[in-house]
């Protein structure tokens, strides 16, 4: 069987620049995987319909999962962001409950602009999919329930497990306690956890037990977003 490639990258906030150099990478990948912040805020004109089109027309298998940014939770511009002492979303996921409610989890997936893709090569929210053997999940931003993703090799998650150097920005954790206790208790055993949320974190590679943490990290302003490689 021959190896899969993913390319995985993460925090885009609407930066089409760095969609576009996607499209130019092509060649380069097998599988693209996105964990999460695809757009900068679902109330701005126009950016859920520009990267709905984006992903209706790409051609390789797309993995994605919601950020917070994606799910109208906490929207902060780019501006804001650099301004921060910290260039990292300056909330933390309790914070996120008591700007949004929503009626059910289930109107919340069925309603998602990222589960409204029809394009067959696009898996998001509370997918899992087998591709050449390897189970891949995609773990929603909102309310998780990570026991369903117990099988998975590879694991979407946009924020990183905390008290790990992927999730730790300047001394501050902005880290996924759940995800660390999961992980911790075997409820899940991903070979890999592909996130983002932390913009510069302090490292990008991290393991626990015989998971590979990987968080490409963030930056608004350069040629090619950060991005990683992975051959299975």
């Amino acid at each position: 069987m021959e190896k899969l490639t993913l390319l995985h990258v993460t925090d885009f906030h609407f930066n089409t620049a760095y969609f576009n150099w996607v499209i130019k990478q092509l060649d380069t990948f097998d599988v693209l995987c996105l964990s999460g912040d695809l757009i900068e805020s679902t109330k701005e004109k126009g950016q859920v319909e520009w990267v709905s089109h984006w992903l209706e027309n790409i051609s390789k298998p797309t993995f994605i999962c919601s950020g917070n940014h994606d799910t109208e939770k906490i929207n902060i511009s780019n501006e804001e962001l650099l301004s921060l002492n910290s260039s990292i979303d300056d909330y933390s996921p309790d914070e996120w409950n008591d700007v949004t409610n929503f009626h059910s989890e289930r109107e919340r997936v069925n309603s998602f602009w990222m589960n409204n893709i029809s394009n067959p090569l696009v898996h998001a929210d509370n997918s899992i999919t087998k591709i050449n053997n390897i189970i891949i999940g995609c773990a929603p931003c909102d309310n998780p329930i990570l026991r369903n993703f117990k099988n998975c090799d590879i694991l979407l998650h946009h924020l990183p497990p905390d008290n790990t150097p992927t999730s730790i920005q300047k001394g501050k954790d902005w880290g996924c306690n759940e995800l660390s206790i999961a992980l911790k208790y075997d409820t899940i055993t991903p070979k890999y956890i592909l996130c983002g949320h932390v913009h510069e974190p302090d490292a990008t590679e991290y393991t626990v037990k015989n998971t590979l943490i990987i968080n490409p990290g963030a930056v608004f302003n350069a040629e090619e977003p950060p991005h990683h490689y992975l051959s299975l």
